[in-house]
């Protein structure tokens, strides 16, 4: 049968994973002690989890997520994407995108038309960099 690879940082994600597909179908990388982001293992568990996601048959991630896109990048995978509002779409392609634009738009080294290419895209949608905004949120 399946087996789902569970990457989360909430033991309780893991038991309704758990209940809803049946403990014979989920796995996870078990990296011992707390589930943490807070430790120099919490980030090596991670990093392990996104290596192990890259080699999965199919992935199914959040938007916005870089537990989702890393591994769809490494893996060269098109991902399933479950955005807002419980839809579901097949990424265009395996690269990643970059979630967190106002960090760039904030920088103070920031030149639109130096930094920005054509395959620069936002996670879950795609805009030309011709038709970005000066700063966004």
């Amino acid at each position: 049968g399946a087996k789902f690879l569970l990457a989360t940082d909430h033991a309780r994600v893991r038991g309704q994973a758990v209940e809803a597909l049946g403990r014979d179908a989920v796995v996870w990388h078990e990296a011992g002690g707390d589930i943490t982001r807070q430790t120099v293992a919490g980030h090596a568990g991670a990093l392990v989890d996104m290596l192990l996601l890259s080699l999965c048959d199919e992935l199914v991630v959040t938007t916005m997520s870089t537990f989702g896109y890393v591994p769809s990048a490494l893996g060269g995978r098109r991902p399933l994407v479950v955005g807002f509002h419980a839809t579901c779409l097949r990424e265009v392609t395996s690269q990643p995108c970059f979630h967190k634009w106002s960090y760039l738009f904030n920088a103070s080294c920031y030149d639109r038309r130096a930094m920005l290419s054509e395959e620069v895209r936002y996670c879950g949608m795609y805009t030309p960099p011709d038709r970005l905004p000066d700063g966004i949120w």
